[in-house]
């Protein structure tokens, strides 16, 4: 019955603000039969009442209510019971006075669903009334609600929010739990990405290598075929090194002149070509400075003498033969 009483103290300051308490009380007649806590709560010896009615239970505000308010009683009168049809005020007070008496009264405390349902039912058309009557939206209805689905048995209520609060705990600990594996997870699947990229990286070096050294075994057996299949001995394959490393040197200051690019052009694509010059003209610069640009393509043979053409030359491989003086022979 709270919400009930919390709306009596609402209408009695509606009718007797509590500042005007004391003032009222001293005026009014108040029945005999009022028990003596009342009297002396709202009547002390020494000074006047100087609560807010929060210390007021149904009882006593429904006695001030009918005695110091003026509020008009209804067609039973006061203390008796209501006409179902009267929606009064002083009807709804008295609805809330049985209601609170039946309760009170009932054997053990305890209410079957049937009179609990038709008990409900009178008070929260009550409190909707006087709701209305204080200009206070519906809030005692709410609060009238939320009782229907309530439980008053203390020792249930604890257990439920004992078993409520274990549940909490256990529903926390599980998230806590899957955020941790969340995470655990996300990390080993960086984990695992990091190693597939290294592996990847390390594929790919391997890659490398092995064309590296596909293409070094080649240049390999290419030379060694070369040397197998060569008409120059060994010995004077080495002088011929030496002597194209001494030709690179000399070749560094080598300026290529306006008529370079048209040798060039004849040397691959004649047979022979013979370059003339005067002495010092830079013939034999720029025989060799051809011969270092077809290395590539060609295997350089230095000769000195028409006669090293036939023993070093060789049918079907390209030989650049850089002859002394300003002729080449492919």
């Amino acid at each position: 019955m709270g919400p009930c009483a919390d709306q009596l103290k609402d209408l009695l300051c509606f009718y007797v603000p509590p500042s005007k308490f004391p003032e009222v009380i001293k005026k009014s007649r108040l029945p005999g039969f009022m028990s003596v806590n009342h009297r002396k709560l709202i009547l002390p010896k020494s000074g006047a009442y100087k609560g807010d009615y929060g210390d007021m239970d149904i009882t006593l505000l429904y006695t001030l209510l009918r005695n110091i308010c003026g509020i008009k009683e209804h067609r039973a009168g006061w203390g008796e019971k209501h006409q179902a049809s009267d929606r009064s005020v002083s009807a709804n007070i008295e609805r809330i006075r049985l209601a609170r008496n039946q309760c009170g009264h009932s054997t053990g405390g305890l209410l079957s669903n049937a009179d609990f349902n038709q008990i409900w039912s009178s008070v929260r058309a009550s409190v909707m009334d006087l709701d209305l009557e204080l200009g206070n939206g519906n809030k005692y209805e709410k609060e009238v609600d939320f009782i229907r689905h309530d439980t008053m048995d203390p020792v249930r209520d604890q257990h439920y929010r004992d078993q409520l609060m274990k549940q909490t705990i256990e529903n926390q600990a599980t998230i806590e739990e899957v955020n941790r594996l969340k995470r655990q997870t996300e990390e080993s699947k960086q984990q695992v990405q990091q190693k597939i990229q290294k592996l990847e990286s390390s594929l790919q070096f391997i890659n490398e290598q092995t064309t590296s050294l596909q293409t070094d075994i080649q240049d390999a057996q290419f030379r060694i075929s070369t040397v197998e299949n060569s008409n120059i001995p060994l010995h004077i394959k080495k002088q011929h090194t030496k002597l194209l490393d001494t030709w690179r040197k000399e070749d560094l200051p080598f300026y290529e002149v306006h008529s370079f690019l048209d040798i060039l052009e004849k040397v691959q694509s004649k047979q022979i070509v013979t370059i003339i010059g005067g002495p010092g003209s830079g013939k034999t610069a720029m025989v060799r400075h051809i011969a270092l640009l077809l290395q590539t393509e060609f295997e350089i043979v230095p000769i000195s003498s028409p006669r090293d053409i036939i023993q070093y030359g060789q049918e079907g491989c390209q030989q650049p033969l850089g002859l002394r003086g300003g002729s080449i022979q492919r």
